[in-house]
């Protein structure tokens, strides 16, 4: 997970973290470049569990490159299970992990949990059809980029959120990412080393949809006990306030997602 000087949430996240049974869980903590006493205070924390480590950067990478730190160094001790998880969720139940796992089946590449707002409702998802995909992404990054909002556009948030039941199990039709938690699993990183690197903040769930559809990945709905997503707590209030400020970091991104769009298979898993 990404610490970025919301110490105090990223340690309830963790602790309910710890909580988890019946499988084996290591954390990396990375921490981008909060400016804060963010980095003594975790060390301080966890300095006497062998199975949290914090990593301090030395520049904000955003999201992605951010990530892909902890991906690394996960992937280094040789584990293939890798739950991104924003600093500000909290794992209601001890198992979730343990389900996730065991949900695990034929080329599916990332499993999405049940993740609720604090309002007990489920949280947004980015959907996509896989039929025309590259149509409907061209179509809703050129849309986004010129201006026009797509925060009611069904194309990319689940219109059904609250129905979980009737989409629980393999997406064998259209692809869905949760942005605040979800599991890659090891056929992904038979892929990919991490994430789509390229943006700094926002498109990562269109960056990843695209790397799974490339890869002939699938995703797939797991009904988990509920994982609560505070929400929006990591975001910098610079991005918060400053809407024109947030608007060149969201193009860039969809500039750089457009361009992975475009990228064939072989080029990408060289690169990433």
């Amino acid at each position: 997970m990404l610490n970025y000087k919301n110490y105090k949430d990223t340690i309830v996240c963790v602790d309910s973290i710890l909580m988890q049974t019946e499988v084996d869980v290591e954390i990396v903590i990375v921490d981008n470049f909060s400016q804060n006493n963010s980095v003594e205070v975790l060390i301080n924390r966890y300095k006497g569990l062998k199975n949290v480590q914090v990593i301090g950067l030395n520049d904000n990478l955003g999201y992605a490159k951010g990530n892909n730190q902890g991906i690394k160094q996960l992937r280094d001790m040789g584990i293939s299970y890798i739950f991104i998880a924003n600093s500000d969720l909290k794992f209601e139940s001890t198992t979730i992990f343990k389900e996730l796992m065991e949900a695990k089946e034929g080329n599916v590449g990332l499993l999405v949990p049940t993740i609720r707002n604090l309002d007990g409702k489920i949280e947004k998802r980015v959907v996509y059809k896989k039929k025309y995909l590259y149509l409907r992404m061209i179509k809703e990054l050129i849309k986004d980029i010129i201006g026009i909002s797509l925060s009611t556009n069904n194309e990319i948030y689940d219109k059904n959120m609250n129905n979980v039941k009737n989409d629980i199990g393999i997406q064998t039709e259209k692809y869905v990412v949760s942005g605040s938690g979800y599991m890659l699993l090891p056929i992904y990183f038979k892929c990919y080393q991490g994430l789509y690197s390229e943006t700094f903040l926002y498109g990562e769930e269109c960056a990843t949809i695209l790397l799974l559809h490339k890869a002939k990945l699938l995703t797939k709905i797991v009904e988990t006990q509920t994982i609560t997503h505070k929400g929006g707590v990591s975001t910098a209030d610079k991005l918060k306030r400053n809407t024109s400020y947030r608007r060149k970091i969201n193009i860039g991104s969809d500039k750089k997602v457009l361009k992975l769009l475009f990228m064939p298979y072989h080029t990408i898993i060289k690169k990433y």
